[in-house]
């Protein structure tokens, strides 16, 4: 849990508790899994944060919400997200993300001399998959 990620997540004590119950539900829903047995245990025995998120025994099952970053090269984000779960392949889910409608549009990046940002497209020239409207 590094510096950069609580600045990145700017509800950080809660994507923090959120992450912590999802790893609680899978664990419980593999236990037969030692790779998530041994990074857990190197977690709790690194991070004093996280084994006292651990030791709550809080289980989180969230499957919708909003997500807010700060993206250093963009400025604060808020984001919708749905997860959708995959019927025939168990454990698989697919994460959507959508501006939040507060902000109908994004921010401008830095130096793009106020020109929008889509955030819906393939990948740009420098392979990000953010560029900018055509004019």
């Amino acid at each position: 849990m590094t510096s950069g990620a609580r600045r990145f997540y700017r509800d950080w004590a809660g994507i923090a508790h959120d992450a912590v119950g999802s790893l609680r539900i899978e664990a419980a829903r593999t236990p037969a899994n030692t790779d998530l047995a041994d990074l857990i245990d190197e977690l709790a025995t690194h991070s004093a944060e996280f084994a006292g998120r651990w030791d709550a025994h809080d289980v989180e099952y969230y499957r919708s919400g909003r997500q807010r970053f700060h993206q250093p090269d963009v400025g604060d984000l808020d984001l919708d997200y749905d997860a959708l779960e995959v019927p025939a392949d168990p454990g698989l889910t697919i994460l959507t993300c959508t501006l939040a409608p507060a902000h109908p549009t994004p921010p401008p990046s830095p130096g793009s001399k106020n020109t929008p940002i889509r955030y819906d497209s393939g990948p740009a020239d420098d392979g990000r998959r953010v560029h900018t409207e055509p004019r």
